[in-house]
């Protein structure tokens, strides 16, 4: 029997068409709407940076005041109490003073200073996390420090509580100093009419750190954001390659499954910024012919973007994308170099906005080819920024 076409009695409409209103009110509820939405772009800016004798040193006022929403100044340093904040040499205060002098430019702009690093660790904030009292200190001083030489807020990069010879007690001691931080920020707000110092941290994005390091929920409450360090998924220090910043994964060391894991674990969407990175990861293969992904390797290192590019323009090397993680990877003798470009990161870029996040974070902006070695100066940032202004996502900066 041919069937022309599927009619429906008055009580089967009326359900029908609830049935429909249902669906779209949750669509509307659970689909991020990125039209209007402000999306955060957030720059590490490492101080050492300035002291390239390769031909690529930046320095603060060579860079253009409206790539970034957010720019963090990398690193500052404790004393041996904990409590005392220090800078590491000599240029950093002048380099202080002209990060800061970026906001004549974009009065928007705002700059923090980022404390710790992985060269730091754990043991001095170990110290500051001993004692309430210790605590307490060091937001006061910190305050200091910071409208002393004219930030905008404090990122902790603590890599990482309970690890590298901090004790298990110090992921909930985490949690104590952020809610320590932000009610001292929030404190001299009330009492000098002034605008909140921002509170941000760094956080690592693997599952097995997150479960041993954070308490996600606390993290997130007492946060401005988060900067989820979503790269170094694969390294040098494993034996065989693999890309280190993929999107997609069969695993868990993927953009997608980490920045889920945070989400699941009580992260505020808008709170979580995802890193990109402006580096590639360096393997040395075994066999220069056994070259695909998971070749056998030993050692390596990184390698800045404004040289994987100057090695791709050359005609050193042929680019390979990675249909699933989205990334390419390039092998030149017996080097092989997994990284991001400008197409894998505004597919990133695209990723945070249909997701919701708040923006992205880059690791650094000076990787980037910031001189115009391979053509345009600052080609990955600037793609990231066209990537959110395009199709109407509102741009803050």
């Amino acid at each position: 029997m041919k069937q022309d076409g599927i009619g429906f009695g008055e009580n089967t409409q009326h359900k029908y068409m609830a049935l429909i209103r249902f669906a779209v009110l949750v669509f509307l509820c659970t689909t991020p709407i990125v039209i209007g939405q402000k999306l955060l772009r957030v720059c590490y800016y490492s101080s050492w940076s300035s002291q390239r004798n390769d031909g690529h040193a930046l320095l603060p006022e060579d860079i253009d005041a409206n790539l970034c929403t957010h720019i963090n100044y990398a690193f500052i340093t404790l004393d041996a109490s904990g409590t005392e904040i220090h800078t590491e040499q000599p240029y950093d205060l002048n380099l202080m003073k002209g990060l800061t002098n970026l906001k004549t430019k974009n009065p928007a702009l705002k700059i923090l200073a980022s404390l710790g690093g992985w060269e730091m660790g754990s043991m001095k904030f170990h110290k500051m996390v001993e004692s309430h009292a210790n605590m307490n200190k060091f937001a006061q001083n910190a305050i200091d420090f910071l409208r002393t030489h004219n930030f905008d807020g404090l990122d902790l990069d603590w890599e990482y509580p309970a690890a590298r010879g901090s004790p298990a007690e110090d992921k909930h001691a985490f949690s104590e100093l952020l809610k320590v931080l932000h009610n001292t920020f929030d404190a001299e707000k009330q009492r000098h009419h002034m605008t909140r110092l921002l509170l941000t941290a760094a956080v690592a994005a693997s599952q097995w750190r997150t479960e041993q390091s954070y308490e996600i929920d606390m993290i997130s409450r007492y946060c401005d954001f988060m900067n989820l360090m979503t790269y170094d998924f694969h390294g040098s220090w494993e034996n065989m390659t693999g890309p280190h910043s993929a999107l997609y994964s069969d695993d868990t060391l993927s953009i997608n499954y980490t920045a889920s894991n945070w989400e699941f674990h009580g992260a505020q969407k808008n709170k979580l910024m995802i890193g990109l990175p402006f580096y590639g990861n360096v393997f040395t293969l075994v066999n220069p012919f056994d070259n695909g992904v998971g070749a056998a390797s030993f050692g390596g290192g990184d390698m800045p973007y404004y040289s994987i590019c100057q090695i791709l323009q050359h005609g050193r090397a042929q680019e390979i994308v990675l249909n699933k993680e989205r990334v390419p990877y390039v092998v030149f003798g017996r080097k092989w170099v997994a990284y991001d470009n400008v197409n894998s990161l505004r597919e990133k870029v695209d990723f945070v906005k249909k997701r919701g996040y708040g923006g992205i974070m880059v690791w650094a902006i000076d990787l980037d080819d910031t001189h115009g070695a391979c053509g345009h100066k600052f080609s990955l940032m600037k793609s990231i920024v066209h990537g959110i202004k395009q199709n109407g996502a509102w741009d803050s900066g």
